[in-house]
């Protein structure tokens, strides 16, 4: 187990930041496949300023914390419809429009294994 002892980064950037809310985000390997347990120990931790999508009127299912992932998703989402590749790209383009008032900076404590 690899436990994290030097958290001057993290207070560096809360201390720099105070008003920044400060999110956790936990990576694919946080937790292991078929495992039931409650709380895991994540030995892969950083820290950095990013921007966070807070909007929990939308219904995408995951956290994002990247806006070039959030548009491959919404264009994977709508490909198989009947539009052309032009009406895709637009209805991408508004979504992205519609969705960036909320995305909010962020200290983000990343956790994964």
């Amino acid at each position: 187990m690899s436990i994290i002892t030097d958290t001057k980064p993290l207070r560096d950037l809360i201390c720099a930041h105070p008003d920044l809310p400060v999110v956790v985000v936990a990576g694919p390997d946080a937790r292991p496949d078929g495992d039931s347990c409650t709380s895991y120990y994540c030995s892969e931790v950083h820290f950095h300023i990013g921007e966070m999508l807070d909007y929990d009127a939308c219904s995408l299912e995951k956290v994002y914390t990247d806006r070039g992932e959030l548009e491959e998703d919404l264009r994977e989402m709508i490909e198989d419809s009947a539009l052309s590749d032009d009406d895709m790209e637009s209805m991408v383009a508004r979504e992205m429009e519609r969705l960036a008032p909320y995305w909010r900076n962020v200290i983000i404590v990343y956790a994964d294994n």
